[in-house]
């Protein structure tokens, strides 16, 4: 059986959320947003890239693709600044798991609605992986749906695989469940507490706190 997994990034393997959020929202402003519109629920995909329209629209201000490669440009220098004080940390157990995938010889990638300098770092930590032939990011998609299937897309080629026959998408946020959803992919969740209550209200069903100890069969159901 052909496997594939499809990993987000911030908070499913890697502790930014909070610090992509930070960096995110002083971007917007330092680009000239005057308003920005805190109504998570009004944005229709949750990506760097549709938000950065969105309030593009939000502001009245009519934004280009060339608007988002200039944005993108602020935001890494930004967020280079941030990273001199912040180090990124793994959620537990992250590294050894995608290293279990690796041994083994089950593909996998990544498909995050981050913008894709602030992907790149982040998978960086995971040394010994070559994480960017496998990566789609929101510098390319402005929705969840393009971003994972030019990732899975990506698998393919990188792993001279015609069609995977069973694809599981790992995420820690509503937004992955529901994507996953709309492609008609497995679904495991990566979360605790409220979160996790979060997307058990959902539907979600799998979710494990974290990989230690985790192997790829005990994910495959």
């Amino acid at each position: 059986m052909s496997l594939l997994f499809v990993f987000d990034i911030d908070g499913t393997l890697t502790e930014s959320t909070d610090l992509h959020q930070r960096v995110y929202l002083e971007s917007l402003r330092a680009f000239g947003y005057p308003k920005i519109n805190p109504d998570l629920g009004a944005y229709k995909h949750f990506t760097d890239s549709h938000i950065f329209y969105e309030n593009g629209r939000y502001n009245q201000v009519q934004v280009v693709p060339d608007d988002l490669v200039r944005f993108e440009r602020q935001f890494h220098q930004i967020y280079v600044e941030y990273r001199k004080h912040s180090e990124i940390q793994e959620i537990p157990g992250a590294g050894d798991f995608l290293h279990h995938l690796s041994v083994e010889g089950i593909p996998f990638c990544f498909a995050t609605g981050s913008l894709r300098s602030a992907a790149e770092d982040k998978l960086a930590i995971f040394s010994g992986i070559d994480c960017v032939p496998v990566l789609s990011t929101a510098t390319e998609g402005e929705t969840r749906e393009e971003i994972v299937r030019s990732a899975i897309e990506k698998a393919k080629h990188t792993y001279q695989v015609d069609h995977f026959e069973r694809i599981i998408s790992i995420g820690d946020g509503v937004w992955d469940y529901q994507t996953a959803c709309h492609l008609d992919l497995l679904f495991v969740g990566v979360a605790q507490g409220k979160q996790k209550e979060k997307l058990i209200r959902v539907g979600a069903e799998h979710i494990i706190p974290h990989f230690l100890g985790i192997q790829a069969k005990e994910l495959v159901k």
